[in-house]
C-alpha cells in the first residue's frame, strides 16, 4: 500500500509498506501533470519505504506507484496501488488573538485554514530577545488553547505552528500579550451609503489605544481592511461588492497588542442600477453606478446618455447631491426661478459660492459647462466642505500643450484638481491637451464628482 501527500507545495512525500523479504530494491514510477502514462522516475535500495520528490511544480497533481525488484533478472513484484497528491502548501493558522481570562490565564484563539495539518503546536516567547519554546501540542482542527501560566513581567508573545505528517510547518501571526490591553470597541453599527460604500461607527471604550483595526470576513476568515487613529469612531469602506453581504468587526490596538473584537455586524450594499448605454464609457461605470445608488441622478429610465454634454444646472445638481451640500435656500435670479428643474441645487451652489451671478444677475444654468468651469466648481466645493485640495503651483500646468488657454483666475484651482488626479489631459498626436474650453459630458461629470466625493470622505 502506497501513500503520498504534499508537504509544503514544493515537495511530495511518498511512503509504502515493504511486504517482500528478498527484494534488491524498489522502483518509483510517476505520472506528472499533462502526462497520460507512468514512467520510471527513480530507484531505491532494498528495505526502503519512503521517498521525497523535490522536482514538482506548485498547484499541480502527481500520481505514483511503486514495485519491488526481486533480482537482477528483471523479476518484479506487482505494482502497488496508485497514490496521488496535489502540491498545495500547508496553510498557516490565521487571526491569532487572545482574551484575558484572569491575571494568570489567557485564552488563545485562531482560525484553522487548512485541512492537511496533523496538529498544532503552541509556542511562547518571554522577552524580546529570548527564544521561542513549545508549551503544548494539539490535535488537528483545534482552534483554542488556554495558557494558565502567566507570571512574567517581561513582554510575552505567542504564535501557533501547524504541522503535517512530514516536515512541513506553517506559522500564524504573532501576538504580544498585555494584561492592560485596550478595551474592546462596542456598539458597532453599519449603514449602507451606496453600491460600494459602507459606513461603520462604533463606541470607543478605551483610553489607551493607539488606533483601531477594521476587519471584514472574507471566505470565512476576518481580514484587515483598514486602520484609523485613536479616538476615531467612524470608517467608510469604499471597496464593498455591490449587492453582497459582508460582516465587519473592530479591534482597538496598542503596539502589537489588540483588544478583543467588537460585536459583529453584517450588511449588504446596494445593487447596481443598470444602464444599457455605458459600454463606450467603461472608465466611468463605477462612478455612474455608485452615484446612481445615492440617487444623485434624476433619470428613471435605463439610459444614462453618458456622451451627452451637460449643462451648468445639471452639473450643479450632481455636484451638490454627491457632496451632500443640499440646503434650502430661497431666491431668484434673472434666469433661475423656482420652476427650474435644478432650482434647489443651483440655489445651494450659489449660497456656498460654488457659482456666482454676473452683473446681469444671471447664473446661466442652461448653458453647457466647460472642463475649466467644472474643475473650478469642484475645487471650490471641496474647500467649502473642509477638505481643500493640496495647492499646486500653476506652473505645473505647463505639461499641457494648451496651458496658455487656461485663464489666470482659474489656474490655481485647475492645477489643484489636476494634481489630485480628478481631471487629466488628453493625448492627441503625441501631445497632452487639457482642453479647458471643451464641454463636459455626463460621464465626465459623474467621474469628477465621484472622485471629489471619495477625496472628501478620505480626508475628513
Amino acid at each position: 500500500m502506497a501513500y503520498s501527500f504534499s508537504v509544503d507545495g514544493k515537495k511530495i512525500s511518498l511512503s509504502w509498506q515493504d511486504l517482500t523479504t528478498n527484494e534488491t530494491g524498489f522502483e518509483i514510477w510517476r505520472k506528472a501533470p499533462n502526462e497520460t502514462d507512468y514512467t520510471l522516475y527513480d530507484t531505491m535500495g532494498r528495505n526502503a519505504n519512503s521517498y521525497i520528490d523535490l522536482n514538482v511544480s506548485p498547484q499541480s497533481n502527481y500520481s505514483y506507484k511503486v514495485r519491488a525488484k526481486i533480482n537482477d533478472n528483471e523479476v518484479y513484484s506487482d505494482f502497488s496501488n496508485e497514490a496521488g497528491a496535489l502540491t498545495t502548501p500547508l496553510s498557516p493558522p490565521a487571526n491569532l488573538s487572545f482574551n484575558i481570562i484572569s491575571k494568570t490565564e489567557v485564552e488563545l484563539t485562531w482560525d484553522d485554514t487548512s485541512s492537511m495539518e496533523a496538529g498544532f503546536i503552541v509556542e511562547k516567547k518571554i522577552g524580546l530577545l529570548s527564544q521561542w519554546y513549545q508549551i503544548s501540542q494539539l490535535e488537528p482542527n483545534t482552534t483554542k488553547y488556554n495558557d494558565k501560566w502567566i507570571s512574567s513581567t517581561e513582554p510575552t508573545f505567542y504564535r501557533i505552528k501547524a504541522f503535517d505528517r512530514s516536515t512541513a510547518v506553517s506559522y500564524s501571526n504573532e501576538v504580544q500579550l498585555s494584561l492592560d490591553a485596550p478595551e474592546a470597541p462596542s456598539n458597532l453599527q453599519a449603514s449602507v451609503i451606496s453600491t460600494n460604500d459602507v459606513k461603520l461607527t462604533w463606541k470607543d471604550n478605551s483610553s489607551t489605544e493607539e488606533g483601531f483595526i477594521i476587519e471584514a470576513k472574507q471566505l470565512y476568515l476576518f481580514k484587515e481592511i483598514g486602520r484609523v487613529d485613536s479616538n476615531v469612531t467612524t470608517f467608510i469602506y469604499h471597496d464593498a461588492v455591490p449587492g453582497k453581504t459582508m460582516t465587519y468587526r473592530i479591534r482597538a490596538v496598542k503596539g502589537l497588542v489588540q483588544s478583543n473584537p467588537s460585536n459583529e455586524v453584517a450588511t449588504a450594499t446596494l445593487v447596481n442600477n443598470t444602464y444599457s448605454d455605458l459600454k463606450s464609457v467603461s472608465w466611468a461605470v463605477e462612478a455612474i453606478n455608485n452615484l446612481a445608488s445615492r440617487n444623485v441622478f434624476d433619470s428613471t429610465s435605463n439610459r444614462f446618455n453618458p456622451n451627452q454634454s451637460i449643462s451648468r444646472g445639471e452639473y450643479c445638481a450632481i455636484l451638490v447631491r454627491s457632496l451632500g451640500m443640499e440646503k434650502a435656500v430661497a431666491g431668484r435670479f434673472a434666469d433661475v426661478t423656482a420652476k427650474h428643474k435644478y432650482y434647489k441645487e443651483i440655489m445651494a451652489a450659489e449660497y456656498f459660492g460654488i457659482i456666482s451671478k454676473d452683473k446681469y444677475n444671471k447664473l446661466y444654468p442652461d448653458k453647457l459647462i466647460t472642463r475649466e468651469q467644472a474643475a473650478v466648481m469642484l475645487a471650490l466645493a471641496l474647500k467649502i466642505k473642509g477638505t481643500p485640495l493640496p495647492q499646486k503651483d500653476s506652473s505645473t500646468l505647463k505639461q499641457f500643450a494648451d496651458f496658455k488657454s487656461i485663464s489666470d483666475a482659474s489656474s490655481r484651482n485647475i492645477a489643484a484638481v489636476c494634481g489630485a488626479g480628478i481631471i487629466s489631459g488628453r493625448k492627441i498626436n503625441g501631445k497632452v491637451y487639457l482642453q479647458p474650453s471643451n464641454n463636459v459630458t455626463r460621464a465626465e461629470a459623474a467621474l469628477m464628482s465621484y472622485k471629489g466625493l471619495i477625496y472628501n470622505q478620505s480626508n475628513q
